[in-house]
């Protein structure tokens, strides 16, 4: 029976990534985060030029 370490290959440069650390989190935290406002929406409805 084979070892492990004799059946295993390096991987090519395209499939070794690098783990970014949750970046999925971080696309649905934008996705879904709240929308910027910009200042009061009132205000600025009211005095629109």
């Amino acid at each position: 029976m084979k070892s492990k370490s004799e059946s295993t290959h390096e991987k090519s440069k395209k499939n070794s990534k690098e783990n970014k650390g949750g970046s999925y989190k971080f696309k649905m935290a934008a996705k879904y985060k709240k929308p910027k406002t910009r200042g009061d929406k009132n205000y600025n409805k009211r005095n629109k030029k």
